[in-house]
């Protein structure tokens, strides 16, 4: 199973410096008693040693400009780490259920942040617990093919100045022919912890920007088209007001979900649509901060 995802040193210039050692002649010999001649006698010079110049080590050049900083600069105030929680239920040694969860933790965020994760928690604790539940009355009835698992991780799409982003995908295996996938895409003003929705990255209502999106769509998955359902484009457009997203200094990524674009080999696709297709609507900075 697989999520569709489309995903310079400078070098730096040694100077070398070189150094040369020079020598000076030494003065003529003495006068001698013998008379003059007509051409005057010469002498090799002798070199005199002249202590040798240190030599400089080789200089760096200052590295080129840095580049412009990018639109939505990285946001070092809020630091990110990670808690997990798992458990194994079993009756009379069978396993029956593993479960295990692992969520983001902004340190230095705004507290909404904190408690919407603390919930998100408590919900798949109590999930796990009814698959749980499900999966002793399965093996009491000798129903049970092999133990439930329930997964969950996440992964950070954005952690900028004034937006996190963030994908959470969960994988779970009820004991039928095949395991399933469930993605949730969640974006949180760095500012206030408010958890944002679509109609905050535009400034015109949905009637106008759904098609902008949806033209997204169809650019980044045409050409893949013969892979997906022949209805795919219908059902991409009925789905898309409600289907979990995320935002990069990219662009803007939605998720559908298996078997509603394509078949279940290819999982949740997900589309990916650059800023400059929606620029003419989108919100220069994401409204509800």
């Amino acid at each position: 199973m697989k999520l569709w995802i489309r995903m310079i040193t400078p070098a730096l210039a040694c100077a070398a410096v070189l150094c040369a050692c020079t020598g000076s002649p030494a003065p003529a010999g003495e006068p001698s008693s013998s008379p003059p001649v007509t051409e005057a006698a010469t002498e090799t010079p002798t070199l005199i040693p002249v202590p040798p110049q240190e030599t400089e080590p080789p200089q760096k050049t200052p590295p080129p400009s840095a580049e412009p900083a990018p639109v939505w600069p990285a946001n070092t105030g809020i630091g990110i780490s990670v808690t997990a929680w798992s458990d194994f239920i079993s009756e009379n040694g069978e396993l029956l259920l593993a479960a295990d969860i692992t969520l983001p933790v902004f340190s230095g965020a705004p507290d909404a942040i904190a408690r919407y994760y603390a919930a998100a928690l408590e919900d798949f604790q109590r999930s796990a617990q009814a698959r749980a539940d499900e999966a002793k009355e399965m093996f009491r009835d000798g129903a049970l093919t092999r133990p439930y698992a329930l997964s969950q991780g996440f992964s950070i799409e954005c952690h900028a100045a004034r937006l996190i982003s963030v994908i959470r995908t969960e994988e779970r295996d009820m004991g039928g022919m095949h395991s399933e996938m469930e993605v949730y895409g969640e974006t949180f003003s760095a500012d206030s912890g408010k958890l944002l929705a679509l109609d905050d990255f535009f400034t015109v209502p949905p009637e106008e920007y759904l098609p902008l999106l949806l033209a997204g769509v169809a650019a980044d998955l045409d050409g893949s088209a013969a892979d997906l359902f022949d209805d795919w484009r219908e059902t991409a457009e009925a789905l898309l007001p409600r289907a979990a997203f995320c935002v990069s200094p990219e662009g803007l990524s939605l998720f559908y979900p298996e078997l509603t674009l394509a078949p279940y080999a290819l999982g949740v696709v997900r589309a990916d649509i650059p800023w400059d297709m929606v620029s003419d609507a989108a919100a220069p900075t994401p409204s509800g901060g």
